[in-house]
């Protein structure tokens, strides 16, 4: 009889103490769920603003083709009149080619630094596709903890219990 209560008491003890690992380990996975669900946030909020950015940088690029599409028809529009012009007035036609390639050339530079000015923003889909890749790997981390809570309370429950 005294065997079997110290068996029954070395048991209890060590069902205990299971019991208090559990217990912390829970607590362990519960504010690891807690620090992935506030990164997951963060990183939503971050992909909102990234995809606002990306907006803007299409609405822009939208407008360069505006712009382009423009000044090729005034570089046309400018062609006709030269051509119009060109047998009446032979010294304005020289003029006139005078003012086309100065016109040419400040859009050209006009051109060249809105490239400039656009090249940054081509980052930004690789930043989004970055995010979204961890997005997608913390999705598969919560869904692997939350996967795992329900056999953690099952056990749980069990010890509180027995």
């Amino acid at each position: 009889m005294e065997m079997e209560l110290s068996q029954l008491s070395q048991m209890v003890s060590w069902l205990d103490e299971e019991r208090r690992r559990d217990r912390t380990e829970l607590k362990r996975l519960l504010q690891r769920v807690e620090a992935l669900s506030l990164e997951f946030q963060d990183h939503k909020q971050k992909l909102s603003e990234l995809e606002e950015q990306l907006t803007g940088i299409r609405t822009a690029l939208s407008r360069i083709d505006d712009v382009e599409e423009a000044l090729e028809n005034t570089k046309k529009e400018i062609i006709l009149l030269i051509e119009r012009y060109e047998e009446k007035r032979q010294k304005a036609a020289i003029e006139a080619e005078r003012v086309r390639r100065t016109e040419q050339e400040r859009i050209s530079k006009a051109l060249d630094q809105l490239r400039k000015e656009v090249e940054p923003y081509k980052r930004y889909a690789e930043a989004i596709e970055a995010c979204k890749a961890e997005d997608a790997r913390l999705n598969e981390l919560v869904l692997a903890l939350q996967e795992r809570l329900p056999l953690l309370e099952k056990k749980w429950q069990d010890i509180e219990h027995n």
